[in-house]
């Protein structure tokens, strides 16, 4: 499954995390399956999808 999320820089710095951790513990009432792919879309300032990820665990 493909899914699409939204980042509010102003709340969650998500490039930051993904650069200094690698991975980001994401909690979502949508429950992502192992496998699924979910683009991250960042709000303001950039407006743009910043990363392609695949569920883990």
């Amino acid at each position: 499954m493909n899914w699409i999320i939204t980042s509010n820089s102003n709340i969650f710095k998500t490039y930051e995390a993904f650069k200094k951790l690698g991975y980001v513990d994401w909690r979502q009432k949508v429950k992502f399956k192992i496998g699924d792919i979910v683009y991250i879309y960042c709000t303001r300032p950039l407006k743009k999808v910043i990363f392609k990820t695949i569920v883990g665990r």
